[in-house]
């Protein structure tokens, strides 16, 4: 009898097990591939001068953009993820390396201090895992009126000795700005600055993007 009600309870724990899986594989997001792809690629990241530096003396200190250090409201704009690992010039993912990321706000508009904005910090910054990844909560910028070209993000990359201060920007698939940003056109002639997107459906686009630092 025991043996009888312990078959049946493994047997019960196995469809349990299987149903799980199964919603989790229905419920995976739209272009998942092509995540998996970005995920695993590793190619050259063009270097950019950080001409939009907001001139903080402190930047963010967390990956969390959309809200200002104290305030109970979140900044105004389409949230998104932006997310991605830091790689060597082997391809090899850069463990504990510090990601500084800083944006124009949904006006266009780079703030001058942190926290001038009261709902938006303006930059944050994420350091990588074991795998090399980063991530960070954000809103999609506008058209920087300071500088012009098109929305972007900007990117500091300290992993120390050779690895330090590398400077990148990331671009928006599919902006129609894209086409006038002079740094954008020049850098595609040899690299692809540009995120790639993940749509979810009913939830905030994930934007993925690789660093490789040059050297070793």
């Amino acid at each position: 009898m025991y043996f009888i009600m312990g078959y049946r309870m493994m047997l019960r724990g196995f469809f349990i097990m299987l149903s799980l899986w199964l919603c989790a594989l229905c419920a995976a997001p739209a272009g998942a591939e092509s995540l998996e792809e970005a995920v695993a690629g590793c190619q050259p990241t063009a270097e950019f001068v950080p001409h939009s530096y907001p001139g903080m003396i402190i930047m963010g200190s967390t990956n969390n953009l959309r809200r200002g250090v104290g305030s109970a409201f979140l900044a105004q704009g389409k949230p998104i993820f932006i997310k991605g690992k830091v790689l060597d010039a082997d391809c090899l993912p850069v463990t504990g390396a510090k990601v500084e990321m800083w944006q124009a706000n949904a006006s266009g508009v780079y703030l001058k201090m942190l926290n001038e904005e009261e709902d938006f910090s303006g930059s944050g910054r994420s350091y990588t895992n074991n795998l090399g990844e980063y991530s960070f909560i954000t809103i999609m910028p506008g058209k920087p009126k300071e500088g012009g070209g098109a929305p972007h993000v900007n990117f500091t990359v300290n992993a120390g000795g050779k690895l330090s201060k590398f400077s990148t920007r990331m671009y928006f698939p599919d902006d129609p700005a894209n086409a006038g940003d002079d740094d954008l056109q020049d850098a595609m002639k040899e690299y692809h600055p540009v995120g790639v997107k993940m749509a979810r459906p009913g939830k905030d686009d994930i934007y993925i993007y690789n660093i490789q630092l040059p050297g070793k």
